[in-house]
């Protein structure tokens, strides 16, 4: 008999668990979705929030570098730094030239980087040394950068040694349009660098309203330190419209020299910086200004003849040319020596720190057929490199303006102590504006008084 096969169990899905699985994948995919646009919807109803600060603005993002304003900038890679960057229009070519005080033993290796329209040119530069260093190790310098066929009008440059961009900083060129009328100014005065706590707060006022009425319209001090009342005043000419003060911290930068001469006044750069700031002045002024005036706050160029430079220049340019700069031969006046009176001291001015111009009216006589230094007025346009007592590279020179015209009342400490007090020459052209200076000068005393201790 026939064994019959038994049947092999049943493989049918099971519907219960399917319909299961099916309503808990369909409640995930409801839940994701439901939390997804939630989310969505709390996010465009929840504000941006704000952007946090940067340590330096920044300018388009294709340029990426922070900007820097203010001298003094370090060139990434180097010992050198850049005072500020200008558009050299004169010469063979547009470039920029950006004044400097370089480390003269380190290699000319310099890049630039050009911003323009939110674009980078990298391009090569060259470094110019200026002569008159006094063998100090830092002098000023020049550093060239040359336009590009895309890149006509830079706005920012960062310098520094050959590609070593990373860590620099963007500086704005300055001079963009080249000008030959229409200037803010007729003169404007470069006084460089005050330092040292300066606290001569009478002679900053009567250097200030002294400049008023020789027909000055603007004044540019390059200020490394000085004193609260000084500061104060200061401000108050530069909120005034009068006044620029560029801020100086070449201290804090380079172990700098007290004196012109390394063997006498140890350092690594002549005399706080003095002649990088006086180029930066020239440039900085050069479409701003008609002429400019190089020389120090203790100082003020009389003319003789006439009642302010607008005149003098005048004569100068009809007696010499219009293409010159003018020399004016210094004149020492001691500050030991004084003849004092009531007339030319107001009481107001007792407690006030500092030297009377009106007083010291007696200056050393010059020594004949002897090189006698001087200070410049000139049109900024016509030169290139300036120095301390005049220029070392301009279009066409410069001439001396006869002391019989106009000449530098320099008030400083005796140059020639030698001297017996009949020796000396009595020039009392000053006080020829003491009835003008000295309403201003008190005026502006009483301004400030509540501020000055």
């Amino acid at each position: 008999m026939a064994v019959a096969e038994q049947d092999t169990p049943s493989r049918k899905p099971n519907c219960k668990c399917i319909a299961m699985l099916i309503i808990f994948f369909t409640i995930n995919v409801a839940i994701y979705n439901l939390t997804s646009n939630s989310a969505k919807f709390l996010n465009r109803r929840k504000p941006n929030p704000a952007p946090r600060p940067k340590p330096l603005p920044t300018i388009r993002p294709e340029c990426t570098f922070p900007v820097q304003s203010n001298p003094l900038v370090s060139v990434t890679g180097t010992r050198s730094y850049v005072v500020t960057p200008y558009v050299e229009h004169r010469g063979d070519g547009t470039k920029i030239r950006a004044v400097s005080i370089v480390y003269r033993p380190e290699p000319d290796k310099y890049q630039c980087l050009l911003c323009c329209g939110g674009r980078n040119f990298s391009v090569s530069a060259t470094r110019s040394v200026h002569s008159d260093h006094f063998g100090f190790d830092y002098s000023t310098g020049d550093i060239f950068c040359p336009m590009v066929s895309d890149c006509r009008e830079p706005e920012y440059v960062a310098i520094s040694s050959k590609d070593q961009h990373r860590d620099s900083v963007f500086i704005p060129v300055r001079n963009q349009k080249l000008k030959s009328s229409g200037f803010d100014f007729n003169f404007t005065v470069c006084i460089s660098t005050m330092f040292g706590n300066y606290s001569n707060l009478l002679q900053v006022v009567q250097s200030m309203e002294m400049y008023r009425l020789l027909g000055v319209g603007r004044v540019t001090v390059y200020k490394n330190s000085c004193s609260p009342e000084v500061q104060r005043a200061l401000d108050y000419y530069e909120a005034r419209g009068f006044l620029e003060v560029v801020p100086w911290p070449v201290t804090s930068l380079i172990n700098v020299s007290p004196g012109w001469r390394k063997s006498a006044s140890p350092g690594d750069l002549h005399y706080y910086g003095q002649i990088p700031a006086l180029n930066d002045c020239l440039y900085r002024n050069m479409y701003r200004t008609k002429y400019v005036a190089l020389h120090d706050i203790d100082e003020l160029i009389l003319p003789l003849k006439v009642e302010d430079w607008n005149q003098l220049l005048e004569r100068l340019e009809r007696k010499y040319s219009s293409d010159k700069g003018f020399e004016f031969e210094n004149h020492v006046f001691p500050i030991s020596v004084s003849d004092e009176g009531d007339r030319y001291r107001p009481r107001e001015w007792e407690n006030v720190k500092g030297v009377n111009v009106l007083e010291h009216v007696h200056r050393e006589p010059n020594i004949p057929g002897r090189f006698n230094n001087f200070k410049v007025i000139t049109n900024p346009r016509l030169v290139f490199e300036a120095t301390v007592h005049g220029f070392l590279h301009s279009l066409h020179g410069s001439v001396r303006v006869s002391p019989d015209e106009a000449h530098l009342y320099h008030i400083r400490k005796g140059a020639r102590p030698d001297l017996r007090p009949s020796e000396l020459i009595k020039d009392d052209r000053i006080r020829h504006y003491s009835s003008r200076l000295l309403p201003a000068v008190s005026d502006v005393l009483k301004r400030i008084s509540n501020k000055v201790e």
